[in-house]
């Protein structure tokens, strides 16, 4: 049982990395409530995965340049840490190791403190799904164990 959950936690963790990543390096962050997010599930034997189910949740809010501004109220013992993160544009910089840890530590304190997403999505056959309508902020995705 252990074994599984730290292999879900490391696929959490790469998940959420690079969804943080995609989300706040590509315009549509500043989408006045229009932005989407979309996810691609693939094994590492190049298998789709349907049915993985994926938590979102918003963490803080950004201006126009990209800078935190409100922190969410749940998220707010780890306000500190948030506004630090510098956006990234390549996901294989030195910064991306932040976020990686930013994403492993909130995933974390949502599973601890039992924190509702505020939307749940599951993968398609293609294994893809998507998010749609978000504003202008930084969100968290979480993934959970899928059976098969």
């Amino acid at each position: 049982m252990k074994n599984t959950r730290s292999r879900w936690s490391r696929l959490a963790m790469i998940v959420l990395s690079l969804a943080v990543v995609a989300v706040f390096s590509v315009p549509t962050v500043f989408a006045d409530g229009n932005g989407s997010m979309l996810l691609d599930f693939t094994t590492s034997h190049g298998e789709k995965v349907e049915g993985a189910p994926f938590d979102l949740y918003k963490v803080a809010d950004l201006d126009k340049d990209g800078k935190v501004t409100t922190v969410a109220e749940t998220f707010t013992p780890y306000a500190d840490q948030i506004k630090a993160l510098e956006p990234i544009k390549d996901p294989k910089s030195t910064g991306a190791g932040e976020w990686t840890k930013a994403a492993a530590l909130l995933a974390d304190y949502v599973t601890i403190q039992n924190i509702k997403p505020m939307a749940t999505e599951k993968t398609k056959a293609n294994g893809t799904t998507a998010f749609g309508g978000l504003a202008d902020g930084r969100y968290l995705v979480v993934g959970k164990p899928v059976e098969k």
